[in-house]
């Protein structure tokens, strides 16, 4: 498995050499504040952002097999949690109203297949291996899973059994600078949706919230360990000491400050969760923006994707460049150029030519706003 996921898990703790894995929802957490250093403004705060997703279940039996209802009625609800359209949104205390954050992101199912062909996004296959979640194998056909489809257009979730016994909930491949085999997230079904198969307290389907958190790159909201010198890195959740389990009441504190126990990325039972804030929703935007834009949509009806890269025959941009970038004739409505970091360090509205000679050499993000779609592309820039 890749070192640099996340993953859920319940009921006991476990020890590993220098790995500790621990119980729901604790996970396995490798990066740090300092790892992650991302500026916390979003690209567009305004847009909705669609993502293509394709469920992959796995089974073993009718005792894991999940219907398309039930798999429907969960991408509904993450929905709304990402939304802050959530019915116990309300139970947010009222100290922490003000940073609930609406992030404007909704998950749509695929409606063409990566070979163009019209998808109900759903794929299904009964397989005779036990705890696939737990392996390699849940995303490779020739082994008993299903294959991912292409990570750079699609959200790859995986429902199948992770552990036979049921302490893993799931876990999250979090953000790289390349896309990897295993992209994308996978869920025991025990802990998929909202009742039926899901088991209490985890069946209001928050583990897949949880985990698409990660998946758009944040962490637990107390960092990635306990202690009041390290948090999550998001300005408007407060230092917290350990993750919280159960529902407890409010207010609980730790590091001098009220705890947002209650935070999607806490490990709180799934009633319990009922909030994104709004730093968390401009560093999941940046995420998807710049990391993985090809999945964003600008409509749950449109079949094709919002953000598209330039072709080399739409504009005369050298790339690398030196000490201009071209747009020709393009007619867009507004340039953000931002560096890795997520740091715009260039804005402009309108115009043929944009002056980078005053920039670090490296590689940037050329954001360009043309009516109702966003335009990205990669730039280099080089002595």
């Amino acid at each position: 498995m890749s070192v640099l996921r996340y993953q859920a898990f319940f009921l006991t703790v476990f020890y590993f050499s220098a790995t500790v894995l621990c119980a729901q929802q604790f996970c396995l957490t490798r990066l740090t504040a300092d790892d992650r250093a991302i500026d916390q403004r979003a690209f567009d705060e305004d847009s909705i952002l669609y993502i293509y997703t394709v469920i992959h279940v796995l089974y073993q039996d009718s005792s894991q097999y999940i219907e398309d209802t039930d798999i429907l009625a969960q991408l509904e609800s993450v929905s709304r949690d990402l939304r802050r359209l959530n019915e116990d949104r309300d139970d947010t205390p009222s100290m922490f109203v003000s940073v609930a954050a609406d992030c404007k992101i909704e998950l749509c199912l695929a409606r063409l297949d990566p070979d163009g062909q019209p998808t109900s996004g759903i794929t299904k296959r009964q397989t005779n291996v036990r705890e696939i979640g737990l392996t390699d194998r849940y995303y490779q056909t020739g082994l008993g899973g299903i294959d991912l489809w292409d990570p750079g257009r699609y959200l790859n979730i995986w429902v199948c059994q992770i552990s036979e016994i049921g302490d893993i909930g799931g876990f999250a491949e979090l953000p790289q600078n390349e896309l990897t085999s295993a992209e994308g997230v996978v869920i025991d079904y025990r802990f998929f949706g909202e009742g039926n198969k899901a088991l209490s307290p985890f069946d209001k389907g928050r583990t897949l919230t949880h985990e698409i958190g990660h998946w758009l790159g944040l962490e637990h909201i107390w960092g990635a360990k306990a202690g009041c010198d390290i948090d999550d890195g998001i300005t408007d959740t407060p230092r917290q000491f350990d993750r919280y389990r159960g529902c407890p009441a409010f207010p609980q504190s730790s590091c001098g400050t009220e705890d947002m126990f209650m935070n999607f990325m806490d490990l709180t039972d799934d009633r319990c969760m009922n909030l994104f804030t709004a730093g968390q929703k401009d560093l999941m935007r940046n995420t998807l923006l710049s990391v993985r834009p090809g999945l964003v949509l600008s409509s749950c009806d449109e079949p094709t994707t919002a953000i598209v890269e330039f072709k080399s025959s739409q504009l005369a941009i050298p790339n690398p460049a030196t000490t201009y970038l071209y747009l020709g004739d393009a007619k867009y409505d507004y340039l953000d150029l931002r560096d890795l970091t997520g740091t715009s360090v260039l804005t402009q509205s309108r115009g043929d030519l944009v002056n980078i000679s005053a920039l670090k050499s490296g590689t940037y993000l050329m954001l360009m706003k043309v009516k109702s779609k966003v335009i990205f592309q990669k730039i280099i820039k080089i002595p």
